[in-house]
């Protein structure tokens, strides 16, 4: 089914929409020596809600760590600025999908390390193999 995304995919799009932009997306298994400036990108789920029919909510909650190579004040707010348009203010389409981000919350770590976090929210199959029923071809209706 096609219509099945994961956060894999999610973060794919998020690194490449991003690195469109300009920014150095940064492999997350990478501690040291990586090129500043740098962003690294999660992807992980913080809720899943089973719904009717084989259906599932899942809200996935993306981190966007951003180390600077200039420590200013003004270069951090050129950064959230660039960020927040990249994918508040756009979708962020994954297979035949359209997500999109409505709030955003930022913190500094250090002072100059930004820290963005937001939440996806998306309805699919669940995905897992369900019981298969014969198809039904005639349906005789009684009554009074």
């Amino acid at each position: 089914m096609d219509y099945i995304i994961d956060e894999k995919m999610i973060k794919k799009q998020l690194a490449d929409m991003l690195t469109k932009t300009g920014f150095n997306v940064v492999a997350a298994e990478v501690e040291e020596g990586f090129k500043k400036p740098g962003i690294f990108l999660e992807v992980l789920p913080s809720h899943i809600e089973r719904l009717c029919s084989g259906m599932e909510e899942v809200t996935d909650t993306v981190t966007i760590r951003y180390i600077p190579h200039k420590r200013t004040y003004e270069h951090a707010l050129d950064v959230l600025r660039r960020i927040r348009k990249t994918v508040l203010y756009q979708t962020i389409d994954v297979g035949r999908r359209r997500l999109t981000a409505e709030e955003m919350d930022i913190t500094a770590e250090d002072g100059y390390n930004l820290v963005v976090t937001f939440d996806l929210t998306y309805q699919q199959a669940a995905g897992f193999d369900t019981e298969e029923y014969d198809d039904m071809e005639e349906l005789e209706l009684g009554g009074i």
